[in-house]
């Protein structure tokens, strides 16, 4: 969780509407409302700090003549997905501050229960500051509303410059706890939806009529930490899986920039008072990131993974205490966010030592075949191969049972409920090769269900039997998440998705390593362990029948979180490339929009 006072901190439910023992109002409701009400007030008090200023962010306007059309963002377009309150709110009103037109997305534009603010509201704060703004409804579980609403946009104002993925949904708890209602939720509005609507907004951003086609996601870095994953490995899998996106998207379309935002500390919005029901004292304004947001999209950075606060400091600010809602909390003492230090690899998480991003040859892990007899071995998957591999299992004198992979949750539960279980081998996903315009809605459903739906409910349902096992453990055929902007060909939806399957494999070997249970209030039985691992070959399909019998068969049962190979040196390289293993810090920001018409006057 974010912050362990969070546990004492709860609000107590005052509303008749709750999900599950969450409230949708309660004592911060009120108090939350009023700040999204005033955020006009809030960017403008944070525009006149060192370092945020107008001077500090465009240093050559007073240069430019009166007549210039773009300064900062004037004369730009703008789409901001999640944008009825929160972030999105925020990120909107600033992006009007600095001159941009802007079109606010939001699933509905009524008042409802399930939060604050509306579209019309955020249009109304964009129109106080000076600026046109454009309300679109936009369910992006929808498909054919993401659609409409570019084109409405695109109607109204001819082109689009820049793209804010924010939209989210949070339900942050482990492997067993999240229903299929909440996992849909969470990858349909999250990944899945960031996917869809830059998909939309792409051919709309061409290249020499954008001035700075940039694509900006509020989501972690694209780094595959164990210590992310294992708390809330389904919205760990579906935020980072935006920043693959993000990743994966700066080497397809090279004219467009693409950066990521996330948070370093708690912000006041929606999900922090109904999912986390903090104490707003110890939260920073949703300013916090929109000020940081304005300064990427107005600057020449690309392929960069931020925190807010290091970039507000790259920016020069030195007193952060303007962005606090409460000025009185010592900023040290606000709530941090998820994901913000990639602990397991500065090697100061909870497992000792560093965590390495490699793959490790086969051949160094003793394995010995013999012990798989009397075993009850569960083989899950499509290919031919797989087949072969339940087989040799059998002969070998395990009680082996076979299933195809589906995500029908309820067929899943059927085939391992009740049913003795020592180990479960998921085999090969299914594979693509095309590219993310050639990939639709139905395209991306198709692969995501074969790669990581279908991954996560058979370990799901299967974790009761295995943990009454003596040697529990989930083998998976799984490409290393290395997260390098590379690593995603030959195509960007295939490479992502299979690399969140990665991710799960790493979720689960930290979530269940037995050193020490995560609470959990739901969860009734210890967690325990299981071992979790990966077998990959670099084809994509299942490896020989006598590389994975290895695999199920190791010897040193204490390892976890490990992606094996056959032969490394059949891997192609750019598998095997690794990305970021932090955040980018001490970033010299570029005034590009301003210092690209100075050069034109």
């Amino acid at each position: 969780m974010p912050h362990e006072k969070l546990q004492n901190d709860r609000s107590q439910p005052t509303s008749e509407y709750a999900i599950g023992s969450l409230s949708l109002v309660n004592a911060q409701s009120d108090r939350l409302e009023k700040l999204l009400n005033d955020i006009p007030k809030q960017m403008s008090n944070t525009g006149t700090c060192l370092g945020n200023r107008l001077i500090d962010l465009h240093p050559c306007l007073p240069a430019l003549p009166k007549t210039t059309p773009v300064k900062g963002l004037k004369g730009m377009v703008a789409a901001i997905g999640g944008a009825s309150r929160g972030i999105g709110q925020g990120i909107a009103v600033r992006f009007a501050i600095g001159g941009a037109k802007v079109a606010v997305l939001g699933r509905s534009d009524g008042k409802i229960t399930t939060g604050p603010g509306t579209l019309s509201n955020v249009v109304q704060q964009i129109e106080s500051v000076g600026s046109e703004g454009l309300a679109v409804q936009c369910d992006l579980t929808k498909p054919e509303q993401i659609e409409e609403g570019i084109k409405n946009i695109i109607n109204k104002w001819g082109i689009l410059d820049i793209l804010v993925n924010n939209a989210s949904a949070l339900y942050p708890f482990g492997l067993e706890m999240i229903d299929e209602r909440r996992f849909d939720l969470m990858n349909n509005v999250c990944v899945k939806g960031a996917y869809l609507l830059t998909r939309e907004c792409i051919p709309h951003m061409r290249r020499g009529e954008c001035l700075n086609a940039h694509v900006l996601t509020v989501a972690p870095a694209a780094i595959a930490d164990k210590g992310w994953c294992g708390q809330h490995v389904c919205y760990s899998g579906t935020k980072i899986g935006m920043g693959l996106l993000t990743a994966a998207w700066s080497q397809e379309f090279k004219h467009i920039k693409f950066n990521s935002i996330w948070p370093c500390k708690m912000v006041a919005t929606f999900a922090v008072t109904n999912t986390v029901q903090a104490d707003l004292s110890y939260a920073v304004t949703v300013a916090h990131m929109a000020d940081p947001a304005y300064r990427i999209v107005t600057s020449n950075m690309h392929t960069g993974h931020f925190l807010d606060e290091d970039a507000l400091r790259s920016m020069g600010v030195k007193d952060l205490e303007p962005w606090q809602v409460d000025p009185a909390t010592d900023y040290s003492e606000i709530y941090p966010d998820f994901m913000v230090r990639p602990e397991e690899f500065f090697g100061t998480g909870r497992h000792k030592g560093r965590q390495v991003v490699e793959y490790i040859p086969l051949s160094s892990a003793s394995s010995d075949v013999a012990t798989l007899k009397g075993e009850n071995l569960m083989f899950v998957g499509n290919d031919s191969r797989l087949e072969e591999v339940a087989s040799k299992a059998k002969s070998l004198g395990a009680n082996v049972r076979t299933a195809q992979m589906t995500v029908d949750v309820r067929t899943i539960e059927t085939l391992v409920k009740g049913k003795p279980m020592d180990a479960l081998f998921i085999g090969a996903a299914e594979m693509s090769t095309m590219g993310t315009l050639e990939v639709d809605a139905d395209g991306w459903q198709k692969l995501f269900n074969s790669n990581c739906k279908g991954w996560y409910y058979f370990a799901q349902k299967a974790m009761p039997q295995i943990r009454k096992s003596t040697r529990p453990r989930i083998c998976s055929v799984a490409r290393l998440p290395s997260c390098h902007p590379k690593s995603y060909l030959p195509a960007t939806p295939y490479g992502v998705v299979s690399t969140i399957r990665g991710l799960y494999v790493l979720g689960v070997a930290d979530e269940y390593d037995g050193l020490e249970a995560y609470k959990k209030a739901e969860q009734k039985e210890p967690l325990l362990y299981c071992q979790s691992n990966a077998i990959w070959d670099g084809s994509g399909d299942t490896p020989s029948a006598a590389n994975c019998l290895d695999l199920l068969a190791l010897k040193d049962t204490s390892m976890t979180g490990v992606f094996f190979a056959p032969d490394i040196d059949k891997i192609p390289a750019d598998q095997k490339r690794v990305g970021h293993l932090d955040y980018d810090k001490k970033v010299g920001f570029v005034d590009y929009t301003s210092m690209w018409w100075a050069d034109m006057q």
